[in-house]
């Protein structure tokens, strides 16, 4: 019996020493993993900020375009809004921004905000491109008002409408001279374009445009002005900083984005 008594506790020893030395591996496996992750994460410190920035700027893009859901649609349901006519003939349309709905002010820009155009084939609305607007006056006032000045109002808005399929081309690079005779001319909106208006007359004028402040709008010709493709927000989004074409919806697009655009499908398709 002490014979048998004798080979258990041998038996629990060697057990024992044997279940130690396997938590002894285990843990050493553990040490070599939590190194080599270490490893990695002091290899690659930048990886995490450089993402994070780029989300920043995502959110920034996608509170612009919900900015300008809401404003189009607050103009719209006003007294005096737009004519329905310049949204269902437009091939590209531009709305530029001082309100703080639109989200954080880039660098020095007077407005900010985005640029959106049909394309020929499907006429669906693109994709939005996001712009900034500069310097320039307005004409069509007692005396010409400075743009910064106007923007400088934080409830100040811009639109303008291309009618010819040609003005969608001259925004797809990095910066628009708007209103001079070396760039594209800028006529009011209001009283200057009917449905019998031919071609040559709106590719002769360019763009119509639209000033909407503390929920007035007229029509506006504008000169000296200058729009930029907003670099920061269009790299974030679509991994370029300028656009040299306007981008169809896809996959890839972030949902938010696109905000702008399913509005504008819905309620100015290509088929009205």
């Amino acid at each position: 019996m002490r014979k048998i008594s004798v080979i258990v506790i041998c038996l629990l020893l060697v057990m024992t020493f044997l279940t130690i030395s396997s938590l002894a591996e285990n843990n050493k496996h553990t040490l070599a993993i939590s190194k080599i992750i270490s490893n990695i994460e002091a290899k690659e410190p930048s990886s995490s900020p450089i993402q994070a920035k780029r989300q920043q700027a995502i959110n920034r893009a996608s509170e612009r375009v919900t900015g300008a859901v809401s404003l189009i649609k607050e103009i719209n349901a006003g007294l005096y809004p737009i004519p329905k006519y310049m949204y269902n003939n437009a091939q590209i349309m531009i709305i530029v921004s001082s309100y703080k709905r639109f989200g954080e002010k880039p660098g020095n820009e007077a407005g900010r905000g985005i640029a959106v155009a049909r394309d020929p084939k499907t006429r669906q609305w693109s994709a939005p491109i996001f712009v900034t607007v500069k310097d320039g006056y307005i004409k069509d006032q007692t005396e010409p008002r400075d743009i910064n000045d106007q923007f400088s109002d934080s409830e100040t808005t811009m639109v303008f409408f291309g009618i010819h399929e040609n003005a969608k081309n001259i925004f797809c690079k990095e910066e628009t001279d708007l209103g001079n005779l070396a760039g594209v001319l800028v006529s009011s909106g209001i009283f200057q374009y009917r449905k019998h208006v031919g071609e040559s007359a709106a590719l002769s004028v360019g763009l119509f445009g639209y000033v909407y402040s503390r929920q007035l709008i007229i029509g506006i010709s504008i000169e000296n002005s200058t729009i930029r493709q907003d670099q920061i927000l269009n790299e974030a989004v679509y991994e370029t900083k300028v656009l040299e074409q306007f981008l169809q919806p896809a996959p890839f697009i972030p949902k938010p984005i696109l905000a702008y655009t399913d509005m504008m499908n819905q309620s100015y398709p290509g088929n009205r």
